[in-house]
């Protein structure tokens, strides 16, 4: 009899404990009304453009936070700061410039549109404002970059499109950015091929953890 009464004690103890962890590990809301977060990832990004045909990807780092808004239950605003690490690489041959490494304060502004019931999958679209804080040149399999920066626009606009799929604790961002603005001013007048003064334009494929 005594021997019951304790298992069934102990029973009730471990569904009271299960209950009680329950009650505490509460999942995050997906999405909720209000959060401010941090961003980290990577992708590839590269110069189009009539200037040059030969232009190559380059792999990219950027990091920073973002503040993110429902003000209809489907709908997002989400503004962003980061910095990003971005440019391209060229398929030019020896005594030729072979990259364009960039350093990006960026401000990105995206509308978003919930596409189910909770808001798990997202449809992302906006605008881009960044500010060239650093940039370098590298010859044809140098280490190091030539000792003048190449001449590029300070200010780029970008579009920005993409996806953002949400689990309770860790979000995850795609986004194509395409640049506006012709940002060859003139690249190193030194280092060939020299420039033709026609167009180049940022393109940026990126992979973000949300969190």
């Amino acid at each position: 009899m005594l021997i019951c009464f304790c298992e069934n004690a102990t029973a009730q103890e471990a569904e009271d404990s299960i209950a009680n962890d329950e009650e505490t590990w509460v999942k995050p809301e997906i999405n909720p009304e209000f959060k401010v977060g941090i961003k980290l990832g990577s992708g590839v990004s590269t110069m189009v453009g009539k200037e040059s045909n030969t232009n190559k990807l380059y792999f990219n780092l950027m990091g920073g936070m973002y503040l993110k808004y429902r003000f209809k239950p489907h709908w997002f605003i989400q503004p962003e700061i980061s910095v990003s690490r971005r440019g391209s690489n060229f398929d030019n041959g020896p005594a030729e410039y072979s990259r364009i490494q960039c350093y990006y304060l960026d401000f990105p502004f995206l509308f978003m549109r919930g596409i189910n019931v909770n808001n798990s999958s997202v449809i992302a679209f906006g605008l881009q404002y960044s500010r060239l804080l650093n940039s370098s040149i590298y010859q044809y399999r140098d280490a190091y970059p030539q000792s003048s920066k190449p001449g590029l626009t300070k200010n780029d606009f970008m579009l920005v499109g993409g996806a953002q799929f949400h689990t309770p604790f860790v979000g995850f961002q795609f986004l194509c950015k395409y640049g506006l603005i012709n940002i060859n001013d003139g690249l190193l007048p030194s280092l060939p091929p020299v420039s033709q003064g026609k167009s180049m334009h940022n393109l940026t494929i990126e992979f973000n953890f949300l969190f």
